[in-house]
């Protein structure tokens, strides 16, 4: 049973860690019944973000004063209040301090803040696609954290890196 029209999105956030808790509360909400969607715009990725109903409830909203869901306000702050007053009374992910998954990735995509060696700027990480080395200049560099008990290096130079069998990042 589909609960919601393929490629989908609500404009909530279910938490990864409740899914299967999420899954059986939004089975619960729906019991077979026709779930109907209003399209409201498109992300990035061109999903259909909507908001959606079962009878007269909307599910978004159940699941938010629920504490199943985040509201994702980038597109949408429809039920920012009803989000509050969830928190407030540590309602479902609201139990225990809650970090918002656009949140925590958007954290994970800061830049690293490392001291080079002796001024030795140049980054050598191992990646999937093998040994690399980041100047100052090149647009990872912020985001590659050197880790020198992985054998990850901090050269002088690119010709150091170079000659040590490392390669530039090919974007």
């Amino acid at each position: 049973m589909a609960l919601m029209p393929q490629k989908v999105d609500s404009n909530v956030v279910l938490r990864a860690t409740h899914g299967p808790a999420v899954t059986v509360q939004m089975k619960k909400s729906v019991k077979s019944r026709l779930v109907k969607c209003e399209k409201f715009t498109q992300d990035v990725y061109k999903w259909v973000v909507a908001t959606c109903w079962v009878g007269g409830m909307d599910l978004g909203e159940a699941m938010v004063l629920k504490g199943y869901a985040w509201v994702f306000v980038k597109y949408s702050d429809t039920y920012v209040e009803k989000e509050k007053l969830t928190k407030l009374n540590r309602v479902g992910v609201w139990q225990e301090p809650a970090q918002p998954a656009l949140d925590y990735r958007a954290q994970r995509r800061m830049p690293v803040a490392q001291k080079a060696p002796d001024g030795c700027m140049i980054k050598g990480n191992f990646s999937k696609n093998g040994e690399i080395y980041h100047a100052p200049n090149s647009r990872w560099y912020g985001l590659t954290k050197i880790n020198p008990s992985k054998g990850e290096h901090w050269f002088c130079s690119a010709a150091e890196a170079a000659a040590a069998g490392w390669r530039p990042p090919r974007q």
